[in-house]
């Protein structure tokens, strides 16, 4: 069986403070970890801890050994040294730049951007970069568009037009003409029809009996 752990007794002082810890501490991890040692202090056990608090048990052994080699200071995250950004304010300048003087691909404008700044960042760290300073791809497409020539453009959209204009021109000379031959057709075999050239009529097929 194992032995149960409880940590040493409190005392009035170490009592008040974590109490203090627990009730108005910044972070929710401290206010947390000193709740722990104070119901170890009641007589607690660790599993009993871990399932009151919802923390893995590991976690509350963890912090009752960080309590009694530091005290409270064991109970507080050290601040984390972070990494040093891979793009200063000035490689993000650069970056805007790049894309306001000419809109490019992602791959052209991650090499021209390695080569000018002489950093080697990757895609994802450029994208993000990108994400940061707003400059999406859709914006970029945009500006592309923009930079096209007008006049070829134009162009183009009026021979599309023409294209459509005559395609029409010949579908509905189609049609007037299947609308005069059954015109056409009906006054020749209409008794009582107005009388046509006999030329114009086409020939009436008569079913042999």
């Amino acid at each position: 069986m194992a032995r149960r752990r409880f940590i040493a007794p409190l005392s009035d002082s170490e009592q008040q403070t974590l109490t203090s810890a627990y009730q108005d501490g910044e972070k929710r991890a401290l206010r947390r970890r000193a709740h722990a040692i104070l119901l170890s202090n009641q007589g607690h056990t660790i599993n009993q801890i871990s399932e009151i608090l919802q923390v893995r048990r590991d976690a509350v052994s963890r912090w009752l050994k960080q309590w009694e080699a530091s005290g409270l200071d064991g109970l507080i995250d050290k601040p984390r040294s972070g990494r040093t950004p891979a793009l200063d304010d000035n490689d993000h300048q650069r970056l805007q730049e790049l894309v306001a003087e000419q809109p490019h691909q992602l791959r052209s404008l991650h090499a021209r951007f390695q080569e000018e700044t002489g950093k080697k960042v990757s895609m994802v760290t450029l994208r993000r970069a990108l994400k940061k300073n707003r400059l999406s791809f859709k914006r970029i497409r945009h500006s592309l568009k923009a930079r096209r020539d007008e006049t070829d453009f134009r162009n183009t959209q009026a021979s599309s037009r023409r294209f459509t204009s005559g395609k029409t021109r010949a579908n509905m000379s189609s049609i007037t003409l299947m609308n005069q031959a059954f015109h056409n057709h009906r006054r020749c075999h209409t008794r009582g029809a107005p009388l046509v050239n006999p030329a114009k009529c086409p020939p009436t097929h008569i079913a042999e009996g």
